[in-house]
């Protein structure tokens, strides 16, 4: 993945996008199609949304490579194996082809959760991130050799909404663990990530040199949304206005401060539905 553009002031320059795709609930290969209309730089294959049953990550990142020809992400969160199980299923998904990842710790387990099944957490997500550095140069968890060497670029997420302090620290560490790119969560003001690199670069001396992209989500009324929603956007929704003008807007505040890599995260409802016609019409208006 290439450094996303710098101080970008107008729409002569392209727009970088990772969209956001949750993997089917069930094994009809016709319940990715939609992924094939979405004009994106990446599409991204969600890790178990809603911690419910879905086809695997990587298996449907294959899947709408073969099918489709576009360029893919799958996810893994380390809640829910092993360090033997995370670089098996790491190696043979770069044996698919596949080579770009993004590693996350996975939402807890609620109580419920806990009686039908455990949270593993055998290894954290920057030692994943190493591990996987490790399976580059061919080496296993063990340091045993492998027969032939991982190509994979990793990502890892940053959450704004959590501890800053906390989130400055954690973002070090992926960084030091050497990271590729960085997925930024949703957020719905420039100046909340602005802040936020403020302050890493008075903490450590630099700026974040690995490429950036930022969350934008699209909300509809009645969607979802795992973060504080400003009021603003309340009111317009309340008022009739459309998730993809509301979209735009963001998007073009993110655009007027120089952030020009966005990741994409189509609207989405209890029941697990997306809006995938909202998100093309966004990446279709910036795709040139």
């Amino acid at each position: 993945m290439d450094q996303p553009e710098k101080n970008l002031k107008n729409k002569s320059q392209k727009i970088r996008f990772i969209c956001d795709f949750s993997p089917p609930k069930g094994s009809d290969p016709n319940l990715i199609k939609q992924a094939e209309q979405l004009s994106t730089d990446y599409i991204s294959i969600a890790y178990n949304p809603g911690k419910s049953v879905g086809a695997n990550s990587a298996f449907t990142a294959y899947l709408i490579k073969k099918k489709f020809k576009k360029n893919v992400i799958f996810t893994l969160a380390t809640r829910d194996m092993n360090t033997l199980a995370i670089q098996s299923y790491l190696v043979g998904a770069n044996l698919l082809g596949l080579n770009n990842v993004i590693v996350l710790r996975g939402d807890p387990l609620n109580q419920k959760e806990k009686d039908i099944m455990s949270e593993i957490h055998d290894i954290s997500t920057t030692e994943t991130i190493s591990s996987i550095k490790n399976l580059n140069s061919g080496k296993d968890f063990k340091n045993k050799s492998l027969k032939s060497k991982t190509d994979f670029r990793v990502g890892a997420t940053v959450d704004l909404w959590k501890n800053f302090e906390n989130e400055k620290k954690l973002t070090r560490s992926k960084i030091e663990s050497g990271v590729d790119f960085l997925i930024f969560q949703p957020i719905f003001n420039p100046n909340l990530l602005i802040e936020f690199l403020t302050l890493y670069r008075k903490s450590y001396g630099e700026e974040i040199k690995v490429p950036l992209f930022i969350g934008l989500q699209m909300l509809e009324q009645n969607s979802l949304c795992f973060s504080k929603i400003p009021q603003w956007i309340s009111n317009d929704l309340s008022n009739g206005r459309n998730g993809i003008s509301i979209s735009e807007e963001i998007l073009e505040n993110f655009i007027s401060e120089g952030f020009t890599s966005i990741y994409l995260v189509p609207a989405i409802f209890k029941d697990g539905k997306r809006n995938y016609k909202t998100a093309k019409c966004i990446l279709d208006k910036y795709n040139f």
